[in-house]
């Protein structure tokens, strides 16, 4: 990815780029056709937590080409603006998913998806096959404790060269793979979010109808997530810190 001159904001350390969802698409498939591996990776509150509390992983990340916030928490934490609705990763992500999981079905691309559990990619296959068909999707289940299952992941990857690399695994998984295999993977774009699950159960779960009249079409939602309690709870704590943080800048401020 060409060296880029986007307006970024510092998020508890890291470097989050503020731009609008077509224009990270846009970025995408640039890199997508360049000779270079690029990463774009969704930073979440979640993420953000493990880079603070990590010693390598700040200058990893602040290396990559294009960071980008990864839910409502560091959306808010870049925006400054009211982030409303929590109906999937962020209104940035489901947006950026949308455009670029479309226009990879016009150009009839290749995925390789890589998650943490048998289920997920299962969901995913399904979801893209019925919503996006040309798109033509392989992946693999890595479980981190098993002996050479990063190696074997990095090698079924070369067998394939996909278009684009989906990393749907925790954090510290997503960065190991960056800091250790990234000259070793044969593709153009990876693409880092912890899960697409969130994004897949708002795009087709099905609410009932007494449920659509009542307007509890959110509370559905919110009950029907996994990850919500997770996530929860590192937004309150990653919203914590980020209010510490400008508090200590303004103090900063005052004494100069």
């Amino acid at each position: 990815m060409r060296k880029l001159h986007l307006k970024k904001v510092n998020v508890l350390g890291i470097d989050v780029c503020d731009i609008r969802p077509e224009r990270a698409v846009l970025l995408s498939f640039e890199a997508m056709r360049s000779h270079e591996f690029d990463t774009v990776l969704f930073l979440s509150a979640v993420g953000s937590l493990f880079c603070q509390n990590t010693p390598w992983a700040p200058e990893l990340v602040n290396g990559l080409p294009l960071v980008v916030p990864g839910d409502q928490h560091t959306e808010l934490a870049v925006s400054r603006q009211m982030v409303e609705g929590d109906n999937g990763l962020g209104k940035f992500t489901d947006e950026y998913m949308k455009r670029f999981l479309s226009r990879m079905n016009r150009e009839y691309r290749e995925i390789f998806a890589v998650t943490s559990q048998q289920d997920r990619l299962t969901d995913l296959d399904a979801y893209l096959t019925e919503n996006y068909p040309n798109i033509t999707m392989q992946g693999m289940v890595y479980e981190s404790d098993t002996e050479g299952g990063a190696d074997k992941v990095v090698n079924e990857i070369n067998a394939h060269i996909p278009d684009a690399l989906l990393l749907l695994l925790p954090v510290a998984d997503q960065l190991m793979f960056l800091k250790d295999y990234s000259p070793m993977m044969n593709t153009r774009l990876c693409i880092c979010i912890e899960s697409l699950h969130p994004f897949i159960v708002k795009e087709t779960i099905s609410v009932p109808r007494w449920i659509r009249v009542l307007h509890l079409e959110s509370l559905y939602r919110w009950f029907n997530r996994e990850e919500k309690l997770e996530r929860t709870i590192a937004g309150s704590i990653f919203k914590k810190k980020v209010n510490e943080d400008s508090q200590t800048e303004a103090g900063h401020d005052e004494q100069n």
